[in-house]
């Protein structure tokens, strides 16, 4: 499975701007930039229609930046700048790279972060580490990071790292304990991350949260009727449908659209107790349903096994 894809398509789904965070975190700016180095900002002068920078070299973590770099844009960049808001004085890690014969920040506004405490160490530990289970175990670690950046970055990283289904079991479990911890503050983005990184690791993990996000309603409940429809296997599905998807109409509609998208032949049993509901909404979408599932199957389906009881 092209796990950037789905993480990428998740994030469209729940917040148009967010799928750009994937391409600009610390593992894939470090992965990629020719040039790493900690910098202190000496000058910041907009003149002429133009806004430059200038930044002595105090630490190169990777490349051989010269001790002293410059950077400039158009000072009419807003939303899209660069540059803007940086301090004279300030102490900021930078991503670059070459164009011609000048420098340009990888990854925009993003490539240059504030030296914060810890940060240094994180990003040279992203770019020291090579293999990509070590590389997993490390973006497990930085979930608890101090800093926020690292933190919500690792959770970006990780739903698309490939080492990630070799991590130990305390990895997994930081991994889990993170999706846990976001489930209750809903962070977004973190949140969608977290929860791709899960359905590799924890199937049935990952289908209780996509549930109770689906079942929750909101702006989250497409994404999480994705999850549980085209990310995660129909059984693991099927075995997990908690009790509240029975509770209120318009939870049992979302229980049958979803039963319906798996085409799994276990949900029938269900399926027919809810094409008996009182709501006739939910008699129709079900009867739809076992239609649509029964169509699937050249068989007879009609001795399917009921899967598991509902928890």
């Amino acid at each position: 499975m092209n796990h950037s894809l789905t993480l990428a398509v998740l994030l469209t789904a729940s917040m148009p701007a967010a799928a750009q965070l994937e391409a600009s975190t610390l593992a894939q700016l470090a992965r990629r930039s020719p040039l790493v180095f900690v910098a202190r900002v000496d000058s910041t002068v907009a003149a002429g229609g133009t806004r430059t920078v200038v930044l002595s070299v105090s630490k190169r973590l990777r490349g051989k930046p010269a001790g002293k770099v410059s950077f400039s844009e158009p000072v009419g960049a807003h939303c899209g700048s660069t540059l803007a808001g940086l301090m004279r004085h300030q102490i900021v890690i930078v991503f670059a790279r070459s164009a011609g014969d000048r420098l340009v920040v990888e990854g925009g506004r993003r490539g240059i972060l504030t030296a914060g405490r810890g940060v240094e160490q994180a990003v040279t530990s992203l770019i020291t580490t090579k293999r990509a289970d070590t590389r997993a175990r490390l973006l497990a670690s930085q979930l608890s990071h101090g800093n926020r950046r690292v933190r919500e970055d690792a959770a970006l990283a990780l739903a698309i790292e490939p080492g990630l289904e070799r991590v130990d079991a305390d990895s997994r479990q930081r991994v889990l304990g993170a999706l846990a911890e976001e489930m209750k503050l809903g962070n977004t983005n973190k949140l969608v991350s977290l929860l791709t990184a899960a359905t590799r690791i924890a199937p049935a993990t990952a289908a209780r949260s996509a549930w109770q996000l689906a079942l929750a309603g909101g702006r989250l409940q497409p994404l999480a009727e994705r999850m549980l429809t085209q990310e995660l296997p129909a059984a693991t599905v099927s075995s997990t449908v908690p009790q509240s998807a029975l509770a209120t109409t318009r939870t049992r509609l979302t229980l049958t659209r979803v039963l319906a998208h798996t085409k799994s032949v276990r949900n029938l049993p269900l399926l027919r107790e809810l094409a008996t509901d009182r709501s006739t909404e939910v008699r129709t979408a079900a009867r739809q349903a076992i239609t649509t599932v029964a169509s699937g199957h050249a068989k007879p389906v009609f001795r399917a096994i009921r899967p598991n009881a509902i928890h």
